[in-house]
């Protein structure tokens, strides 16, 4: 049963970022999806429960604080809600540990965005070029729970 899952949470994956290359949008059945095949994954126990509710709003308040702050002071949407929504999933996949973790996979999502998107903004020569950010925060995802798990 976990294999199943795993190869639905990949097969949607790869979907959520097609999707988000091709439209920039995240749309909610997706995330709803997303949320809901890693709460089948992790279980029913009531810790486990406990935990990953506090993992989910640990690890959306970084993406929540740049969505209304940063997007406010240079007055454009530098992260969709989509993008929210997806990290509250991860946050209920990964559950509460430590902010270190957190704060790894921030810096891993933002460096690996920084890496496509400086070269492409160069090439490009255009100053309002709009990335997708799903793809890096999926692969951060991948990373992160590949890191974990050795």
């Amino acid at each position: 049963m976990d294999r199943l899952l795993i190869y639905t949470l990949l097969s949607l994956s790869l979907f959520i970022i097609a999707i988000d290359i091709k439209k920039l949008y995240i749309p909610n059945f997706c995330n709803i999806l997303f949320l809901i095949i890693i709460i089948c994954f992790k279980g029913r126990e009531y810790q486990i429960i406990e935990n990953s509710i506090i993992g989910m709003s640990v690890y959306s308040l970084p993406a929540l604080f740049i969505y209304g702050y940063i997007s406010d002071f240079f007055n454009k949407e530098v992260l969709g809600f989509g993008d929210i929504k997806l990290i509250w999933g991860i946050g209920y996949f990964f559950g509460y540990t430590n902010l270190i973790q957190v704060y790894f996979f921030y810096t891993l999502t933002f460096l690996l965005a920084s890496i496509v998107s400086l070269p492409v903004c160069f090439f490009k020569k255009k100053k309002n070029l709009q990335i997708p950010m799903a793809p890096f925060i999926l692969i951060a995802f991948g990373i992160l729970n590949l890191w974990s798990n050795i």
